[in-house]
């Protein structure tokens, strides 16, 4: 079998996910319904991981709960975390490992077990597989058509002490909403060209 056509979803939707995407900063003063944010995570949870593991945990922080959050940002990023509709903190959970044999049934215990005995690659794993789910979650929150600003200026040690259960480590802020009508987000900057991040091993 050969594939040739590009790509198998349209237009529309490829502009919605990659093309006309923005890291939003301002938004509308629209709520959210809970609803939409539950129909993302049960969307994006099928996203491959390692061995299936499911280390991304996302807290959500209500406005009532956001002046526990904004101290912790860096410079700007206070202020749009004060102001959006919706701010997540996204962390992941170093422990993911105690549920893989449910999670990853064909690996037994095996799996499990190895990482219980080796904490440096446990975490390893852990957030590069949270960060992939943090991907995923963008382009859902994308696909029902908010504007996402994913943010690394913050306090990770402060955050994670604030929020997050034992074991929990912050690795990204996530605020989102309806883009406003302008000053949404900078211009679009410029990409690298392929021939600069492709090649094909010697």
């Amino acid at each position: 079998m050969s594939i040739t056509a590009p790509f198998i979803i349209n237009d529309e939707a490829l502009n919605v996910l990659f093309r006309d995407a923005h890291t939003t900063s301002a938004f509308e003063d629209t709520s959210i319904d809970p609803e939409v944010i539950k129909s993302v995570r049960d969307l994006v949870k099928w996203g491959p991981t390692s061995m299936n593991g499911q280390p991304l945990r996302i807290i959500e922080v209500p406005k009532d709960k956001r002046s526990r959050l904004v101290p912790h940002m860096m410079g700007n990023n206070q202020a749009k975390t004060e102001k959006a509709p919706l701010a997540f903190v996204l962390a992941a959970d170093t422990n993911f490992h105690n549920h893989l044999p449910q999670q990853f049934p064909a690996g037994g215990d095996g799996p499990r077990d190895m990482f219980e005995g080796n904490e440096e690659v446990r975490t390893a794993v852990a957030l590069q597989s949270a960060n992939l789910q943090a991907a995923y979650f963008i382009l859902g929150l994308r696909a029902v058509g908010l504007g996402v600003g994913p943010m690394g200026g913050f306090d990770a040690d402060a955050v994670t002490k604030e929020f997050l259960r034992d074991g929990e480590q912050a690795i990204m802020v996530i605020i989102a909403g309806v883009p406003a009508d302008t000053d949404a987000h900078h211009p679009r900057g410029p990409r690298m060209d392929d021939a600069d991040v492709f090649r094909i091993a010697d």
